[in-house]
């Protein structure tokens, strides 16, 4: 028992499998961009004073808008669309 060694099989860092589960786990990854990350651009609008700047992008506006907190939804909450759309929800 004494003269067991252990072999050890070393592996390439790289192999086919890994690329083959690699591309097979792209689509769920492109998924969660697509849906879990992007949609956060539409919960930072809601506190920014978004203007488009001309000549410039969806991004680059929406990094240099500047922030408004609470303001757009006191606004919502203090007008006439948010009391029917209450009302509407709580018919159903």
């Amino acid at each position: 028992m004494a003269g067991k060694q252990k072999t050890t099989i070393k592996r390439k860092k790289v192999d086919k499998n890994d690329t083959e589960l690699t591309i097979l786990a792209l689509p769920t990854a492109v998924w969660y961009v697509v849906f879990s990350y992007l949609p956060m651009f539409g919960i930072i609008i809601a506190f920014k004073n978004y203007k488009l700047s001309p000549g410039h992008g969806f991004i680059y506006s929406l990094f240099h808008s500047k922030w408004c907190g609470f303001d757009n939804f006191k606004f919502f909450i203090q007008s006439n669309a948010f009391c029917n759309a209450f009302a509407e929800h709580h018919s159903i």
